[in-house]
């Protein structure tokens, strides 16, 4: 035991007077067998190396810690494959380099490149988050009042559609952007006291019909049906092996002077008459044998075509209920059928209502709008959002009037926008808000698509970029480095180079006179301060042209201190360009942020290629760096 205690004490010894004789003896041996890594990294992130950044423990630790919350966002880098404004490169790829690349030295350096969502567009933002109401009868009732009643907007009240909002959206704020899933028809029920359509039961049988009498007999019952996003009861004996009986009651209505009983119907396989439509002013809500039941049907229009498919609905016409004025009555639609002896027509009631001035058409179309709350009132949406219609996802062949993940809204809209936006531009944008079912209950989305003039077509804008940064490896941690190569072209007509120039122009006139800089058809595109030209996208150094511009400043100097001059002041011309172009640039901790550009100058006989190079001192900040301007070899 003993010797193996002393062995490392030994060996600690034999090292500690080693390095001391090494550095009596060799002076700098230590950074010469210093093992180094200098890694020049150039990666792509891959699916993995998404996981690997969702997944990080100092990642995780980072989210969780920032306010909001960003935990949800970093979990979902992993299934969407890009980072985000709120989950950056510059702060969430660090930690992933430290465990993928641990053997690397510092003053390494990374180029990453990777997927990127970009912010929204103000126009998108503003329709990114819609709610969404489907109106309710009492939604309607809001916009008639007690007088009269539709379950369905028509002209005249369509414009009222702010009642139904204000009351459901009491605490919107600015900027409230709602989809109202409307019906819209024609007239109203004047003194209503009932108008049911089945629209806010749930598909199947009629148990949630409150205050009707149901019953049955022959294995099938009435039920509620849906088709082309409209509600209504359907009965039928077809595939019944006998006789078949159903009774559907209304609650009791007490009848006023003036009412009338209306309703819809259509058929379906017509092959004999099957229904009745029955009134008592007896029935005691449970017995239907024990009541007396006077046959109306005559006073209705049931239709017996077809005999093939489905007919369409149609109003059944109107009987007026004057003779039953002060009393309660029931109305009855009995099916008596017979599947052995094909008696099994379908039929198809909706929209049962009693009521003074019954709409001559009570059928309504599916509508769609959408309305943004502007701190006092509910307004039209911007003319640059559209809105497919009921019709428009026919056209689309979307009966359901939906799109969904197997049909998905990418697939039409294109030629949708193409149809509805004339003469588009290159680069123009629309968003569209649409319906979409996920499966489980219907969203709405809005997209945004940007018109291709090269493509001819609308393309929709992902905003999913690739975006390449670096970083650098120093006191033990990778470090975003947004150092950028600026290249000013020596092109004439380049329209990015130019604006950089222009920049400088405009500050030369603005800080050191007009004198400075030659007007050519009303504006000034070069000066001869420092000598930079949005023109000819260079900077002239061209002694003579400098005296003719601004003999007073330069026309006792030789060529030679004049050009001693230009480079001077050369340092200084670029700052008024990168101040208004590269505002946003600020410092990071622990590097060093450098902005390097590259130009031409033009003597008069050559244009020689140079490059200088500026420090990011604070935000929107420049400094230049000493020595760093160079002819480039």
């Amino acid at each position: 035991m003993n010797r193996n205690l002393l062995m490392p004490v030994a060996v600690s010894l034999i090292l500690l007077s080693g390095c001391k004789y090494n550095d009596d003896n060799f002076e700098g041996l230590d950074e010469m067998t210093q093992p180094t890594n200098l890694m020049k990294i150039e990666h792509t992130l891959t699916d993995a190396d998404y996981a690997a950044i969702s997944t990080n423990s100092v990642n995780i630790d980072s989210a969780k810690n920032h306010k909001p919350d960003l935990s949800k966002d970093l979990a979902n880098v992993k299934t969407n494959m890009y980072l985000t404004e709120k989950i950056t490169g510059a702060a969430y790829i660090p930690a992933f380099l430290l465990d993928k690349y641990y053997t690397a030295d510092k003053g390494s350096s990374a180029k990453i490149t990777y997927k990127y969502k970009e912010a929204m567009s103000a126009l998108l933002s503003e329709y990114a988050s819609v709610k969404y109401l489907k109106p309710t009868d009492a939604d309607y009732k809001l916009v008639y009042g007690e007088d009269a009643f539709a379950p369905y907007l028509n002209e005249k009240t369509e414009g009222q559609m702010y009642k139904m909002l204000n009351e459901k959206f009491k605490d919107a704020e600015k900027g409230t952007a709602v989809f109202v899933d409307y019906k819209l028809g024609e007239g109203q029920l004047e003194n209503p006291l009932m108008w049911q359509d089945f629209e806010a039961l749930p598909t199947g049988d009629l148990t949630e019909l409150k205050g009707w009498f149901l019953s049955s007999v022959g294995g099938t019952e009435w039920k509620v049906t849906s088709y082309d996003d409209n509600q209504y009861v359907q009965y039928s004996a077809n595939k019944m092996e006998g006789e078949c009986i159903a009774w559907m009651v209304t609650p009791a209505v007490s009848v006023v002077a003036g009412d009338y009983l209306g309703f819809d119907v259509t058929v379906g396989y017509y092959n004999a008459n099957c229904l009745s439509v029955l009134i008592s002013e007896d029935f005691d809500g449970k017995d239907v044998k024990a009541a007396h039941w006077t046959d109306v049907t005559s006073d209705f229009n049931i239709p017996t075509k077809p005999t093939s498919g489905y007919g369409t609905f149609a109003s059944a016409g109107k009987m007026s209920l004057s003779a039953y004025a002060g009393k309660k009555v029931y109305v009855a639609f009995k099916y008596v059928g017979d599947g052995a002896n094909k008696k099994t027509t379908t039929y198809q009631i909706d929209n049962i209502m009693v009521g003074t001035s019954i709409p001559a058409n009570s059928l309504s179309t599916p509508a769609y709008a959408v309305k943004v709350y502007d701190g006092k009132s509910w307004k039209d949406k911007n003319n640059n959002v559209y809105v497919p219609t009921f019709a428009d996802y026919g056209d689309m062949g979307q009966s359901k009037r939906y799109f969904t993940s197997d049909v998905p809204a990418v697939n039409y809209l294109p030629a949708y926008l193409s149809k509805m936006v004339a003469y588009p531009v290159d680069g123009d944008a629309r968003v569209v808000v649409y319906r979409f079912y996920n499966g489980k209950a219907l969203n709405i989305y809005s997209d945004e698509y940007t018109y291709s003039a090269e493509k001819a077509r609308w393309e929709l804008n992902t905003r999913i970029v690739d975006k390449t940064e670096q970083f650098v490896l120093s006191d033990g941690k990778w470090n975003f480095d947004p150092s950028t190569v600026v290249t000013l072209k020596a092109e004439k007509g380049d329209a990015e180079t130019a604006a950089f120039y222009q920049t400088i122009t405009d500050w030369v006139i603005a800080n050191k006179g007009q004198e400075y800089a030659p007007i050519f058809n009303g504006k000034s595109n070069n000066e001869y301060y420092y000598g930079s030209s949005a023109y000819q996208n260079n900077f002239d150094f061209r002694p003579a042209k400098w005296r003719e511009q601004n003999a007073a400043a330069y026309g006792n100097m030789s060529d030679a201190d004049l050009t001693k001059l230009m480079f001077e002041r050369l340092p200084e011309a670029f700052l008024p360009g990168l101040k208004a172009i590269y505002g946003s640039a600020d410092v990071v901790e622990g590097v060093d942020v450098f902005y390097t550009i590259n130009f031409a100058i033009y003597d008069g006989s050559s244009t020689t290629q140079y490059t200088i190079k500026y420090k990011v001192t604070g935000k929107g900040q420049f400094e230049y760096v000493a020595d760093s301007l160079k002819k480039v070899e």
